[in-house]
């Protein structure tokens, strides 16, 4: 028989894993530590890799913890201290005893981390794979970052109504969820009027939008978003923005990886919006988000947002670029159009999808082989008189005198070619392009006629 002042063992010890990196450790009636309850939550590690949860410790019957500390897992010195500190308040229980274990067990469960699965014997997962195609990834972390000041919280929040709302639009089809937007940047009032907006300018009601302003990092405040993430049956989570959301350097790697295992903890869409790094401003080629190089790996889904000249304060136009998809092949660029009717004080923006290649500026971030493709087109549009004559070379070089479209066009078909697909180009004299699928609909338009 087990006496309640025996050593703690498996048959006594309770232990409640609520999430990913957050336990409650309790002890059993009958033994000599009922009632005294260990939550273990925000855990980060110090230089040398231990585990340094912070650790609330309460007693039933007193609303508020008797003693919170961070305690290193494996160091009996700091879990001495803190024993020594309870012992002080309530000297009648046995603390070095219940901490040092509690803190064994959940060690021991914190690194043997998630259980092993045999994929094999589940079942293929059904249902959608974004939250709103193409541009977030279904229970997922996703990210865009562009230059500060562009309007990614524009862009972010037009995306949250859409999914609040269930409403499609501009080719963009959410999945109806209830959205939480965390915000370090502004405040309700201002986040009020920009939502109220963008509804009247989709001609909806406003839908159920939870707003948060934060102080406290996601790490930091965890527990409490997954408590409200659960009673608001939250399946979709903003946050504005990244830096002051780590709560320390971005550019460290341990407080990135904090950072996103908070997220993925949570269950959840997650969009964090984050600037680009300075080398990399103005430079799409070597973009990054800000920070440590685990801002680009750790997210599952990236997208660079840039904003494209339009010569007037009413209209912005954007670009989204995908730099990175774990769970597919990538998509094409997106573009969006916000068209305010005051630039100082909207009260309706209206958001339609463009082309960005019919901006110059948006144009200049995508592929030569797009702004190729984009450039024949136009030349079609002007010279009516079928058959196309073509583009020549000289003209394309011309046109993009810093890279080398043969090269481009060259790659480009053999690349189609090796996914047996129907090449892009299509050389229709010695030095003249066309767009193979435009000459394929000339003639099947000529053929329609001929038969008349």
């Amino acid at each position: 028989m087990t006496l309640s002042n025996d050593p703690i063992v498996d048959d006594n010890l309770i232990v409640d894993r609520k999430a990913s990196e957050f336990y409650i450790v309790t002890w059993a009636e009958g033994s000599d530590y009922h009632g005294v309850s260990m939550e273990f939550k925000r855990f980060r590690k110090n230089q040398d890799g231990d585990p340094r949860p912070q650790v609330d410790i309460k007693l039933k019957g007193r609303s508020r913890p008797i003693h919170e500390d961070r305690i290193n897992l494996t160091s009996s010195r700091t879990q001495n201290t803190v024993a020594n500190a309870c012992f002080g308040k309530f000297p009648h229980i046995k603390w070095g005893s219940a901490i040092q274990d509690a803190c064994a067990v959940v060690k021991n469960l914190y690194q043997s981390g998630e259980p092993v699965v045999d994929l094999s014997e589940m079942e293929e997962p059904e249902g959608a794979h974004y939250l709103i195609d193409t541009l977030l990834a279904m229970n997922n972390t996703n990210l865009f970052y562009g230059n500060g000041g562009l309007g990614k919280s524009w862009i972010s929040l037009y995306l949250a109504a859409l999914i609040a709302s269930g409403e499609a639009r501009n080719g963009l089809n959410p999945e109806p969820s209830e959205v939480l937007y965390l915000d370090y940047e502004s405040d309700n009032r201002d986040m009020k009027k920009r939502f109220s907006a963008i509804c009247r300018g989709l001609g909806v009601s406003e839908p159920h939008f939870m707003y948060r302003r934060m102080s406290q990092s996601i790490p930091d405040d965890q527990e409490r978003l997954m408590e409200i993430i659960g009673e608001r049956n939250v399946a979709f989570v903003i946050i504005d923005s990244a830096a002051p959301a780590t709560g320390g350097k971005p550019e460290e790697a341990g407080i990135t990886n904090a950072y996103f295992n908070a997220l993925r903890s949570m269950e959840v869409t997650s969009l964090t919006i984050a600037h680009v790094s300075k080398e990399g401003a103005g430079d799409h080629k070597n973009s990054n988000p800000f920070g440590s190089v685990f801002w680009r790996n750790l997210p599952r889904n990236v997208w660079e947002v840039s904003q494209g000249n339009t010569f007037t304060k009413e209209i912005k136009e954007f670009g989204l670029y995908q730099t990175k998809l774990n769970i597919g092949a990538g998509d094409d660029p997106v573009g969006l159009r916000f068209t305010f009717d005051d630039p100082k004080d909207a009260k309706k923006v209206i958001a339609e999808r463009i082309n960005v290649m019919d901006n110059a500026d948006l144009s200049k971030r995508a592929w030569l082989h797009e702004r190729i493709e984009a450039y024949i087109k136009k030349q079609r549009k002007e010279i009516t008189a079928r058959p196309f004559v073509g583009v020549e070379t000289s003209e394309l070089k011309e046109k993009f005198p810093d890279e080398d479209p043969s090269v481009s066009i060259t790659s480009t078909n053999k690349w189609f070619r090796e996914k047996d697909k129907p090449e892009k180009f299509i050389n229709v004299k010695h030095g003249r392009w066309d767009l193979l699928y435009e000459r394929e609909e000339d003639e099947r338009i000529t053929d329609q006629y001929e038969d008349m």
